[in-house]
């Protein structure tokens, strides 16, 4: 499947390409205002995707892109920003993680293959803070029923196995310039820990972290406000 992207004008100069995490959705989006045009990733997979979002600026005549990477999406940011720095204007990880460990990956492979409603339900929910409760609410309400149900098993293992051959390393970021990193204190599927130990070395980067807050941040009422002072 080859990503499709959609451009959303917003009336603002810069323009965020919005990259989704593993096991979502461009709908992950759906209530984030930041002061920038979007550009969603549509039909979302890693296979393609520098060449896709080439050819989505080329379409859209977009000289300089902002990159928006969540979780997986994280990885992917990184991707492209390397291969393509001169069509970067800024760059924000969400959540990443320098990469996955094979026994954490196997383990959620297994239990998808033998109950994937169940798995992702779990996984979901578990990906929320102690200050999370009304995005935790919001994405129940709006999303949790169609992402157990909606994503085709093999589309999941397919992004299982690119999360096995994803890392994100220091070098990497030294070639990346400046960045920044949002990032909730409480997330349990990429901790906090190994991003700050990521970031030791990196005196360009800029880490903003929400306090009880877990692998979603950008759903927080105050992640406009942290983004704007990141």
């Amino acid at each position: 499947m080859k990503p499709r992207f959609k451009y959303v004008p917003r009336g603002f100069d810069k323009t965020l390409c919005l990259i989704p995490g593993w096991g979502a959705d461009f709908r992950i989006f759906r209530n984030l205002d930041l002061d920038y045009n979007y550009l969603y990733a549509l039909d979302f997979s890693p296979r393609n995707f520098n060449q896709s979002l080439v050819d989505a600026l080329w379409e859209t005549r977009i000289e300089k892109i902002s990159l928006f990477g969540w979780s997986m999406g994280a990885f992917l940011a990184k991707e492209f920003a390397l291969d393509n720095l001169d069509k970067i204007d800024e760059i924000f990880f969400i959540s990443m993680r320098p990469h996955y460990d094979a026994l954490t990956l196997r383990t959620a492979e297994e239990k998808l293959k033998s109950n994937k409603k169940a798995f992702l339900y779990k996984a979901y929910l578990e990906g929320f803070g102690s200050r999370d409760d009304l995005a935790r609410a919001w994405f129940k309400k709006n999303l949790l029923r169609d992402f157990c149900s909606e994503f085709k098993l093999d589309e999941l293992l397919a992004g299982l196995d690119y999360l096995g051959s994803a890392f994100i390393r220091p070098p990497d970021l030294v070639k990346l310039g400046d960045f920044k990193v949002f990032h909730g204190s409480q997330d349990s599927t990429a901790p906090l820990v190994e991003v700050r130990e990521l970031l030791s070395q990196q005196p360009k980067a800029r880490l903003t972290v929400m306090e009880g807050v877990g692998h979603m941040p950008f759903l927080h009422p105050d992640f406009k406000e942290a983004f704007r002072n990141g």
